[in-house]
């Protein structure tokens, strides 16, 4: 499958081909977690939701990418209809 995104402010645009689910990765440098995210996901509104920053989550993908520079504090799971 391929997942290509185009990100505009707290406005995500994802177009898939052969994919049924994905998992959005939230950084607070690239989103407002005061306001929702909203995601479109091949042309169909999917998300529109506030985040909280997850300390669970900061772990997990630290622990993963070993990379200080993606920090991410929320994830958002998002299967495609």
């Amino acid at each position: 499958g391929s997942i290509r995104l185009y990100k505009s402010g707290n406005i995500v645009h994802v177009q898939t081909s052969n994919v049924k689910e994905y998992t959005l990765l939230v950084s607070p440098d690239h989103f407002d977690f005061s306001k929702p995210i909203i995601v479109f996901t091949n042309g169909k509104q999917q998300v529109d939701m506030m985040v909280e920053p997850d300390v669970a989550t900061l772990l997990k993908w630290n622990s993963i990418d070993h990379d200080r520079t993606m920090l991410f504090g929320a994830e958002i799971s998002i299967v495609v209809k």
